[in-house]
């Protein structure tokens, strides 16, 4: 049988209020059929790595210095692993820019999961 890997789109895996409910998902799934990947956006190890390893997940960094290229990056890195079939973005206004990178690679299941309705800025694109 053939595991399930799911990609989770996140900025680092530190202690706070998604990637602790994603490490208390991750935690009590079997990880026979099912594995959590983490895509995040620095190389500075977080709080949560070495638990992710432990588990069998994988920490994939992704570096760059705005949203659209990032965008690409991700893009090429999924073409480049098909065997990505679901990604769960958690990066709130960012997760267009996520999941369209992985529509255009051809993944099938995207998923959008906002944490939260406000996040402090008052600027209209951000308030959409």
């Amino acid at each position: 049988m053939t595991i399930q890997r799911v990609l989770h789109i996140v900025g680092k895996m530190d202690r706070a209020g998604a990637e602790t409910m994603l490490m208390n998902l991750y935690r009590h799934i079997d990880h026979s059929q099912i594995q959590f990947d983490f895509i995040t956006f620095t190389d500075e190890v977080g709080d949560y790595d070495a638990e992710i390893i432990a588990l069998g997940g994988r920490i994939i960094p992704i570096l760059a210095d705005h949203s659209l290229a990032r965008m690409w990056k991700l893009k090429n890195f999924l073409k480049q692993h098909p065997d990505y079939q679901v990604i769960h973005a958690h990066m709130l206004l960012n997760n267009a820019f996520h999941l369209l990178a992985a529509k255009g690679a051809g993944v099938p299941h995207r998923i959008s999961h906002s944490h939260s309705t406000n996040n402090g800025k008052t600027n209209i694109v951000k308030k959409i």
